[in-house]
């Protein structure tokens, strides 16, 4: 029969599956079943074993593994292994197996083999990081110091080899904890938690402070266990070192030294889990607001760029150095229009260079908001910001106090990441640079104004050059103005909170708050006119053939089909967290081999033995007191001459040397610098932190 034939009997049979079927019968024979194909394996299993044997062991797997990652096998099944972190990279990895298998007479794989094995077992690799929140800085710090103060103990015999190993595998365990199960965990203000540590407020309520304080509807009966393993892996370890110091009289100053570092180092950890806390109540702000705002609502989201540095074409090497930069400010507004959210960038570019203070900032944003209101005159206004001072001042308060379309104004908690203005900035920027490629020079605001008109085709911004003179007035400061986080206003003044939702607030009332002459921005070039444009909707899960792009946030689930629609939802902030990887490997034997080396692993298997669990809570056990987790007031301490003359002795050496000196080592050394008979230059009292000698009017103006 022929192919004609046949299709007409059976239309869903293809020309190549027709030629496929007569072929098959002319080699194997009429109605015979398909011979299954045998895969050869050229891969040695001795070799493979104790390849695998080497990049599951310690040395390599240095850092804990970050949640799961799922791996498809040939046949459809799915093999969840955790997602380990490799402290190298590659051919670092290789060139040690090869070193491992010189000493002990081993036959390696080869080259491309090994290769192809990491990545398949697709383990990520430890990078550095920069511009990181300090809080997280000086825990990671704290974390390492813990770990270094066993080594030291077990070099002085106060600890064996195997109790060091079980303390830092257990500081591991409660350093990841932190850094991903604890943050999901805390229970957001409008549901109940039994646990101390995950109640948001109790963790921001203020005791002395009634109006600051809010009263739980439910009893903290519950602990939970990784955070009650972090206080008692942390204290024990404290606590050995208290115990030395009174068995080993010839060693006290040693193990003196060892635990003022470790009262230090708990100290940062306590603080980073505040701070992790404070986060997670201030980012629901802004979540509640898009969430709850009305169609006449509008959120103003703000911040400074960095300044842009003029640029040509073509630049010799006496423009290069010595340049200015122009300060230009970014403001994202947002609104929703039959339940979408909208958006529209206002860019503020300055023909010269201006004091980025309070005054400036208030003209800033009030040019935005006559801009909204000549097309939007209902128009409500919502701000949020970062707290540089520009933004948390008595100056901006007063301003915009006295604007009746501003209803509320909410500040992110310290360091807590970048915002929607950042990433506009990075894109904006990058226009700019192409704008450049094509032969164009960006020397002033008005060409700065033109790059990003001409490149930013898809979304339009509203770009103006400015000018403004600002004019510096005392006046009496709001008391404590920087410990509160949100502001409401009100007819009667202004209302504060010092942690998002907790209690009813304090009324600042109107003669109370000082009056500021409002000065407006001077406008030279007129920006087009642009309104506010949808955020494409993202793709659900079940449009699995058009996602291609995932949220890069860590643990966020959200696909999109485009790059855009990933900005946008970055814009919002809402992301879903759930720790889940795909991959799509394809050698079922190494996978398989892989996942029981994991799964065999001692290292790992102490790691996955860290549940978040909680338990009902005996006596006394949580000694966590009411408001734990809000900011504490630091008194101002004048430096002594001793401290002064010792931090300017390191600022000269660093003039002299043309380098200079590391704030961390000058902390450290503080700790050990003696005077010429003998004796320690500092008590424990003097040693600076870190922060403190980093900070520039302290260190290089001392």
């Amino acid at each position: 029969m022929s192919f004609k034939e046949i299709n007409q009997k059976l239309p869903d049979v293809t020309y190549s599956k027709f030629f496929t079927a007569k072929n098959h019968a002319k080699l194997v024979g009429p109605g015979l079943p398909i011979t299954p194909s045998i895969t050869r394996h050229k891969m040695d299993p001795i070799k493979l074993d104790n390849f695998l044997d080497f990049i599951t062991s310690e040395h390599i797997v240095r850092d804990l593994p970050y949640g799961e990652r799922k791996v498809r096998m040939s046949n459809g099944s799915v093999i969840e292994m955790p997602n380990v972190v490799h402290s190298m990279g590659a051919s670092d990895v290789i060139h040690q197996y090869k070193l491992f298998c010189a000493e002990n007479e081993i036959s390696p794989l080869g080259d491309s083999t090994m290769y192809r094995i990491i990545a398949q077992c697709g383990a990520k690799v430890r990078t550095s990081l920069e511009g990181i929140d300090y809080f997280v800085a000086e825990g990671s710090r704290a974390f390492s110091t813990l770990s270094n103060i066993l080594e030291e103990l077990v070099q002085i015999e106060v600890l064996n080899l195997q109790q060091s190993k079980d303390a830092t595998s257990l500081l591991l365990q409660c350093r990841q904890y932190l850094k991903t199960d604890f943050k999901a965990r805390i229970v957001h203000l409008s549901e109940c938690c039994e646990v101390k540590d995950h109640c948001l407020i109790y963790a921001l309520s203020d005791p002395l402070r009634p109006e600051f304080s809010k009263r739980c509807q439910h009893n903290h009966t519950y602990v939970c266990v990784p955070c009650e393993q972090l206080k008692e892996s942390t204290s024990s370890l404290l606590k050995t070192v208290q115990c030395a110091v009174q068995e080993n009289a010839e060693r006290t100053e040693k193990l003196n030294d060892l635990n003022f570092k470790g009262t230090q180092a708990i100290q940062s950890i306590t603080n980073l889990k505040n701070h992790l806390v404070r986060c997670k109540n201030q980012d629901s702000a802004k979540s509640v607001l898009f969430d709850t705002m009305s169609e006449d609502d509008v959120l103003l989201i703000c911040d400074w760029s960095m300044k842009y540095l003029p640029k040509r074409y073509r630049e010799d090497q006496t423009d290069w150095f010595g340049k200015r930069g122009l300060p230009w400010h970014i403001t994202m507004a947002f609104q929703k229009v039959n339940g979408m959210v909208e958006s529209l960038g206002f860019v503020h570019i300055f023909d010269s260079q201006i004091s980025q203070d309070s005054l400036t900032t208030a003209a800033i944003i009030l040019d935005v908001i006559d801009s909204i209101l000549k097309f939007k005159d209902s128009a409500k206004f919502h701000l949020w910001s970062d707290n540089a001072g520009c933004y948390k001042s008595t100056e901006m308060m007063s301003i915009l106090s006295k604007n009746k379309k501003v209803l509320s104004y909410d500040f992110c908690e310290s360091q807590n990441g970048k915002g929607p203005c950042d990433r506009t900035g990075a894109t904006l920027k990058s226009a700019i640079r192409r704008y450049i490629n094509q032969g164009n020079d960006v020397l002033n605001a008005s060409s700065m104004k033109k790059g990003i008109e001409t490149m930013m085709k898809s979304v339009k911004y509203t770009v103006s050059v400015v000018e403004f003179t600002s004019k510096k007035e005392h006046v009496k400061g709001i008391p404590a103005i920087g410990s509160y986080s949100n502001f409401s206003f009100e007819e009667g003044g202004i209302r504060v909170w010092k942690a998002h939702g907790i209690g009813e607030g304090l009324l600042i009332k109107n003669d109370q708050i000082p009056a500021i002459n409002i000065r407006y921005i001077t406008v030279l070039e007129e920006p087009d006119d642009i309104t506010f444009h949808q955020l494409p909707k993202r793709n659900t899960k079940s449009d699995t053939e058009n996602v291609v792009i995932q949220c890069t946030n860590d643990g966020c689930t959200e696909e999109f089909s485009t790059e855009r629609e990933l900005l946008n939802h970055q814009f919002v902030g809402k992301c879903q967290i759930e720790i889940e990887f795909n991959s799509g490997l394809n050698s079922d034997i190494t996978k398989k081999k892989y996942y029981e080396k994991l799964s065999e692993s001692s290292f790992l298997r102490g790691v996955l033995n860290l549940s978040a669990e909680t338990k009902q809570m005996e006596g006394s056990e949580n000694s966590l007191t009411l408001g734990w987790a809000l900011k504490t007031e630091r008194k101002s301490k004048r430096f002594n001459k001793n401290q002064k003359d010792y931090l300017t002795e390191k600022f000269d050496k660093g003039l002299k040397m043309g380098r200079k000196e590391d704030p961390f080592n000058v902390s450290e050394s503080m700790l050990h610098v003696k005077n010429s008979d003998g004796t320690r230059r500092f008590t424990y009292d003097e040693i600076l932190s870190v922060q403190q000698a980093s900070n520039k009017l302290l260190f290089s103006n001392v």
